[in-house]
């Protein structure tokens, strides 16, 4: 049986909303923008009631791991870890992950947890551009949500940390009093983190809809080579199509012809005119009532010789002929 394979498309295979160097761009992407977004300094911007110490401004910029320093650069990750926060005695920067906002150390988890899940979808989806057939196809769609939910969590988290709602996290060294940010707006990483939810929400729907809802005309064959019983769905291929049901008889095989007078040979003679078929079984054939019926021939016959071979190593027992 020849089948012929052939794909829709060049590589990578063809499914229902699956263009696998459309994927392989948007995870990318997601993931590369993730990453930015988790590193900047200025995932956020709070507005003060007044300037703290050592600043030029009443709005300060900070991120997951660095914040903006006073003249505005963002600092390096061990002078944020060094320095502690915005404040002396602060520690909100001196450890890598847990500080004392809930909201922030889950943030951090999160955006990490991300990265780990973003690396297996980009390694799924590369895999695929470079293979003719689907590879961990489930894999990708499954890494791929929960990077792009954990992206969302890490966005929504860090928009309630303590330096944006509480009502006493800042103190004022004029006044000597604790006071709460007038107002918190999204910054730089947060656009790009947004832009990163964007990314990894496209790529959600191509994965799954990769996964879960296979073309069924991805894959074409030579339907004349197939048997019957393989043919399309509907009845109806290009080369090989069943016979219209009114050439067909029930009792009869393909094409609508009885198999018995087809292959069977027929005794009745060519003409118009009717015949009756003669199988030896006709009145005058049958013996009368109180005859004697003539005694069939023994087997072997009686009265014939033997035949003698030359040879007879490689002969199986003969009866008589």
């Amino acid at each position: 049986m020849n089948m012929n394979k052939s794909m829709s498309n060049d590589e990578g295979g063809c499914r229902f909303g699956w263009h696998p160097r459309t994927s392989a761009f948007f995870i990318t992407a997601g993931l590369g923008l993730s990453i930015m977004s988790s590193l900047d300094c200025k995932f956020l911007e709070v507005d003060l009631s007044f300037i703290p110490q050592n600043y030029y401004s009443d709005s300060l910029g900070f991120g997951l791991w660095t914040y903006a320093a006073p003249d505005g650069r963002c600092l390096t990750y061990t002078e944020s870890r060094q320095s502690g926060g915005f404040s002396d005695g602060a520690n909100i920067y001196s450890n890598l992950f847990i500080n004392n906002d809930i909201n922030w150390s889950i943030s951090r988890v999160l955006a990490v947890v991300g990265i780990i899940f973003g690396l297996g979808s980009l390694i799924s989806i590369w895999i695929n551009v470079f293979k003719s057939e689907p590879h961990l196809v489930d894999i990708l769609a499954y890494t791929t949500i929960t990077a792009g939910i954990s992206e969302c969590a890490k966005f929504g988290l860090f928009l309630g940390t303590d330096l944006c709602k509480s009502p006493d996290y800042w103190y004022n060294d004029e006044s000597n009093e604790f006071s709460g940010s007038r107002d918190c707006q999204i910054d730089r990483g947060a656009f790009i983190s947004i832009s990163s939810i964007f990314a990894y929400f496209v790529s959600v729907i191509l994965s799954v809809g990769f996964a879960s809802r296979p073309k069924s005309d991805c894959y074409t064959y030579e339907e004349a080579s197939l048997p019957s019983w393989m043919a399309s769905e509907d009845g109806v291929s290009e080369k090989a199509q069943a016979p219209p049901v009114e050439d067909t008889d029930r009792r009869s095989s393909v094409g609508g012809q009885d198999w018995s007078r087809v292959s069977a040979p027929s005794t009745i003679p060519s003409g118009n005119f009717p015949v009756e078929e003669d199988y030896g079984l006709n009145e005058e054939a049958l013996p009368k009532e109180n005859e004697n019926p003539q005694p069939m021939q023994a087997y072997p016959p009686a009265n014939k010789v033997p035949r003698k071979y030359d040879d007879m190593s490689t002969l199986t027992w003969d009866v008589g002929y």
